[in-house]
């Protein structure tokens, strides 16, 4: 089986000293990963064809922001046939701010080193994922984003004062806003105790130790730093997803992803890295991490390939459709919400793990009732 990959809403890392938590206007991220036999590629190319026709559609590639909102009624029908056809179609839809503040959560809160994971139950595993989504769902949902910032000071400039800065503000948040913070009181225990679990690592590692507190960067062509790109979590989920829906039999699977010419090096070297690890982790509906082997990954020109024009188009429409019903009051057209409801809602599940997984709080896909429409 052939996969095309293309994202929306790329703004590169989101550790940057511009403090911008609304990222450009792109707060979301999506990664799209289509499935199409040979035969649904060669329909699909002959569909589009007779589409662009119709629609008096110019040019030799379809992008979203040409489609989007000129020409809703083209993704209606291109949206209509791919559930017609039950293209597998996969989907990772990031809210950035809340993806800086899991990993504030992942390594200061609760990083673990002295509590190791691979003996505990899975209801524990859940327990600790919940508590620790919890904060970091509370931490984006907070109007004052002085943690985020001395976060990102320290991932810039990793030294211990910008270390000790950032927990400091981290308790101080919590400590100030408790009526915000569902756990306020463990929350304060349990940075404490990292902070304690780092003078451990400091008498054995010195100085170094302060980069066990932050996330492991990736390096770009250029040698520069990247500290936190939901591209690559995004890419690695969809695989694990991919190795749910197959039964760990994903070798043969071929990802023909658009062309990066910064990230390229980046998003393979992780994806190869990907079944040399042990991963411990409770039991997460759609996602299988016992992976044995991994998928080819291809870069090529989406001008030149029908299938990675799909998914940029899907990513571009799931972006757009859930900003405006997250973040802006404006009237959404009738249109887009029948578009929505033949490529949107779905949630991943063990029998069924194709759809939207909505990495953001809770709270706000709840308060803004993003539909459940299962395809």
């Amino acid at each position: 089986m052939n996969y095309y990959l293309d994202e929306c809403g790329h703004t590169g890392d989101l550790i940057s000293d511009k403090y911008d938590f609304n990222y450009y206007n792109q707060r979301l991220f999506a990664l799209t990963a289509i499935g199409l036999t040979k035969y649904n590629h060669i329909l699909l190319s002959t569909f589009i064809g007779a589409l662009k026709k119709k629609h008096k559609i110019q040019g030799d590639e379809l992008k979203s922001k040409n489609l989007i909102p000129n020409n809703i009624e083209f993704v209606i029908e291109l949206f209509t046939k791919l559930r017609e056809i039950k293209a597998p179609i996969f989907i990772e839809l990031v809210d950035k701010k809340f993806f800086t503040a899991t990993n504030i959560s992942y390594y200061q809160i609760d990083p673990g080193y002295f509590y190791p994971r691979d003996t505990w139950s899975k209801a524990q595993l859940a327990s600790d994922v919940i508590f620790k989504n919890k904060f970091a769902e509370d931490l984006t949902a907070l109007e004052d984003t002085s943690s985020l910032e001395r976060y990102i000071d320290c991932c810039l400039n990793p030294t211990e004062d910008n270390l000790r800065i950032s927990f400091s503000n981290t308790k101080d948040s919590i400590f100030n806003n408790k009526d915000k913070f569902e756990y306020h009181e463990l929350l304060i225990e349990c940075l404490d105790m990292t902070l304690d679990d780092y003078r451990i690592f400091k008498e054995k590692e010195g100085d170094n130790a302060v980069l066990r507190f932050l996330p492991l960067p990736d390096k770009s062509k250029s040698g520069k730093l990247i500290w936190l790109l939901p591209h690559t979590s995004s890419l690695i989920n969809i695989v694990l997803r991919l190795n749910k829906k197959y039964n760990k039999k994903i070798s043969k699977i071929k990802l023909h992803h658009d062309t990066q010419i910064q990230l390229d090096s980046i998003l393979h070297g992780n994806l190869s890295n990907l079944s040399r690890f042990n991963i411990v982790a409770p039991n997460v509906k759609g996602v299988d991490y016992s992976i044995h082997c991994i998928p080819t990954m291809t870069f090529e020109d989406s001008k030149k390939e029908i299938g990675i024009q799909i998914a940029d188009i899907i990513s571009g429409f799931v972006v757009r459709y859930t900003s405006d019903r997250l973040f802006n009051s404006k009237y959404i057209d009738e249109r887009y919400h029948v578009a929505a409801s033949l490529i949107e809602g779905i949630f991943p599940s063990n029998k069924n793990p194709v759809g939207i997984n909505y990495v953001m709080p809770i709270e706000l896909i709840r308060e803004r009732a993003i539909p459940n429409v299962r395809i």
